[in-house]
């Protein structure tokens, strides 16, 4: 080995062994927080629909018994801002889900830093 290569050698040693390596990204890890994410996300979207599916069976149930135009508008009104409200609360809740998943898949892969002397 020439001089020029064991003094590179011998700096990469001091260096490592002084600031220390990094460990590799861990994608394993990040691959389990992502699909551990999307599955709560799915379930998420899962118990959505079937709240929004549950009120509108419940409106055409209520919709069946009125006797007035007047009552049918107001069965739709209340059905339409329901899935409104529910709708945007969902988006506020997945928002929020979202911003987890993706910040724990990013801490999955994210370099440490080296330890401060």
């Amino acid at each position: 080995m020439s001089e020029r290569a064991s003094k590179m050698n011998k700096a990469t040693t001091i260096l490592d062994t002084e600031i220390g390596t990094p460990p590799p990204p861990d994608f394993a890890r990040m691959a389990m927080v992502m699909m551990n994410g999307w599955t709560a996300i799915g379930g998420q979207m899962i118990t959505f629909s079937h709240s929004a599916w549950q009120a509108s069976l419940t409106a055409a149930e209520e919709m069946r018994q009125c006797q007035s135009p007047r009552d049918l508008v107001e069965v739709q009104m209340r059905l339409a801002r329901g899935q409104y409200e529910r709708c945007l609360d969902e988006v506020c809740e997945m928002s929020g889900l979202l911003a987890r998943v993706s910040s724990a898949a990013a801490d999955a892969i994210a370099p440490t830093s080296p330890p401060s002397s």
